[in-house]
């Protein structure tokens, strides 16, 4: 799993460990920074309220606007750096709790009360270009202009569609969520619960927007298959199949660091009124009171039961949140990226952990050479068929 070497050159090739590290200054922290990414949910944060974040290594400070606008400046006052996220908001600016000095949303300082002698023009804070949409609030942390945020039809039409979001933040690296959510082989095994047989015939190819895959499967594993990653870090899929009232989903896994992501899901169910309370119950049911899914995975892992215990009281375990849990333990089994010296035996069913690496590494080598990268799109309206369905059943 490490890096090669370029006999020709003898500068070392990019490989898995540079994927994984994602923080500034790094290849493919520099790589994921020419995208937006969601960093909160929208409804989490009241005007004039402040929260501390923590994204692609960096901690910042997110604050609402008394206009209700959202921004994003630098973690520290620097005064004397203390943290923003204990401050005020003044409107559209943000005010240090230790002295007062206030930062415009771009940065710029503004006031220094108790300055005999202000000098605000020579000090500023970074500020990042933020944007809310379909209730999340995405954030560009590139350098320069930032390209126009993708759109996303399919999740738009709030006459057809009620759009859930839901996040939490897992210990492990983000592509190790998209690698899982890309793996079709495992669900058969490790998520009992849903009956899957084993898949066939797995298929992945690249296109317009990152991965197109999909497999052959009878039973219940006849389910619409089609699934999509949407680079550099989203996944879509849909259960929607005939005679079913079905929905669709997109996830994003974006890195806090390199060893820690959070999951925003985005979760499109159609307004079909005899059937859309019993699918939003099915499919995001609370799990109010219960315990996460991270911390059942942590005493999986140091024993304080195994999967056996955990398969006897499944009855008793929300079906999505006992998915979670499942997922969680064994990617959180993989430890921190550091010390990812293991061997990996893959086969023919990983083929889509293949194919990622291998555009990441081929996208990121092209940045770090200054040749041009791949313009990923994803259409406008991706379940378009999905959709016709849903408007028939209304």
């Amino acid at each position: 799993m490490d890096n090669n070497v370029d006999r020709g050159t003898g500068i070392s090739a990019l490989g898995y460990q540079d994927i994984l590290r994602v923080g500034p200054g790094t290849i493919g922290g520099n790589y994921l920074r020419r995208f937006w990414h969601p960093v909160f949910v929208g409804s989490e944060i009241a005007p004039g309220h402040v929260k501390p974040i923590r994204i692609l290594g960096e901690d910042l400070t997110l604050y609402r606007g008394a206009s209700g606008t959202p921004h994003i400046v630098a973690r520290r006052c620097p005064h004397r750096g203390v943290h923003l996220s204990l401050g005020f908001v003044d409107g559209e600016r943000i005010q240090c709790a230790y002295h007062g000095w206030t930062f415009a949303a771009d940065g710029r300082c503004v006031a220094q009360p108790a300055e005999p002698k202000p000098f605000c023009e020579r000090i500023s804070i970074k500020s990042y270009p933020t944007r809310e949409y379909l209730g999340l609030i995405f954030a560009y942390f590139g350098e320069g202009e930032p390209p126009p945020l993708p759109q996303l039809g399919d999740y738009e039409d709030a006459e057809l569609y009620d759009c859930q979001i839901a996040a939490d933040t897992w210990p492990c690296s983000y592509l190790d969520l998209l690698e899982n959510a890309t793996d079709m082989a495992h669900t058969a095994f490790l998520h009992w619960q849903f009956g899957y047989g084993v898949p066939g015939n797995i298929r992945w190819e690249e296109n317009e927007c990152g991965l197109f895959g999909t497999f052959d499967g009878t039973g219940k594993n006849a389910v619409f298959n089609n699934s999509y990653f949407d680079m550099p870090n989203a996944v879509e899929f849909t259960p929607s199949r005939p005679g079913g009232v079905g929905f669709f989903t997109r996830g994003y896994r974006v890195p806090r660091d390199d060893d820690s992501a959070v999951r925003f899901n985005l979760v499109a169910i159609p307004r079909i009124k005899e059937k859309v309370d019993a699918a939003r119950a099915t499919h995001t049911r609370s799990t109010k009171g219960e315990a996460s899914a991270a911390e059942v995975a942590r005493g999986l892992i140091e024993g304080v039961e195994d999967m056996a215990m955990l398969k006897e009281r499944s009855e008793t375990v929300n079906n999505f949140l006992l998915t979670n849990i499942q997922d969680c333990a064994v990617l959180a089994s993989l430890g921190p990226v550091a010390e990812r010296d293991f061997p990996e035996n893959r086969g023919a069913t990983d083929v889509s952990v293949v194919m990622l690496r291998r555009l990441f590494v081929r996208e990121m080598t092209a940045l770090a050479e200054g040749r041009p990268l791949k313009q990923w799109k994803r259409p406008a309206y991706l379940w378009k068929e999905v959709a016709a369905m849903h408007r028939e059943l209304m």
